[in-house]
């Protein structure tokens, strides 16, 4: 999810908020688009599916997208910010990919207060 896109949007304008929103969009695409199915599902929130790789391989792939977003960052006056969530379908806890993306959700929510919280 997009940090900040409502506040990007009202005190910088729409203009400025879709520049966030496509250049999320291309970060994504960029890190992850070979190696699964990156889909934008709501006006901040995006969802990558990946398949068939590791746990190690995943948190490389993550780590890559931070530094990708950091050398956005260091060139762009509009500042990127995310919060991710991510974990692997289980077919012992898992009906459909629904669950999945709800679990993950969660997960992205609870990144979100904790960063939020470490900057007060």
């Amino acid at each position: 999810q997009v940090d900040n896109l409502k506040d990007t949007n009202d005190n910088l304008g729409h203009a400025n908020g879709d520049y966030l929103i496509i250049n999320c969009a291309t970060i994504i695409k960029n890190t992850f688009g070979d190696l699964g199915f990156c889909y934008r599902i709501g006006g901040d929130e995006f969802i990558v599916l990946l398949c068939n790789l590791s746990h190690s391989e995943i948190q490389n792939l993550i780590n890559k997208f931070y530094c990708m977003i950091d050398q956005h960052n260091n060139n762009s006056g509009i500042k990127i910010s995310l919060a991710i969530g991510y974990d692997a379908f289980d077919i012992n806890q898992d009906t459909t990919i629904s669950s999945l993306i709800s679990r993950s959700d969660k997960l992205m929510y609870k990144n979100k207060n904790k960063n939020k919280s470490s900057y007060k």
